[in-house]
């Protein structure tokens, strides 16, 4: 009796099932079909992520014009510096590469 009411209760179940999803379309069509929706989905995916770009992309270009219209010009003729960092390292340096490729009995006289 047990087992009458397991296999009545199995049988609705499959009943339930069978009505909540129906058979797939048999057409010839099935496949474009699918295709179609994947293809739908995967386009308003994508757009989201193509929205996001082009707002990146604005800020971007609204920072930069922001930046460019802050910062002072510079005119060419305008020297800033006379020397570059590497010639100011080469002068900081030159003592010192003097001093070592001094003898060292001069060395003593020097200090």
């Amino acid at each position: 009796m047990e087992r009458m009411d397991h296999d009545d209760k199995l049988d609705s179940l499959f009943a339930a099932y069978r009505d909540a999803c129906p058979d797939p379309e048999s057409s010839p069509n099935f496949m474009p079909n699918l295709w179609a929706k994947i293809e739908a989905r995967r386009v308003d995916t994508t757009s989201v992520f193509r929205r996001l770009a082009h707002v990146c992309i604005a800020a971007t270009a609204a920072l930069l014009l922001l930046t460019a219209v802050l910062t002072p010009a510079v005119q060419d003729d305008e020297v800033l510096y006379s020397s570059t960092y590497a010639d100011i390292l080469a002068e900081d340096h030159a003592d010192e590469a003097y001093v070592e490729a001094l003898p060292a009995d001069v060395l003593g006289d020097l200090r």
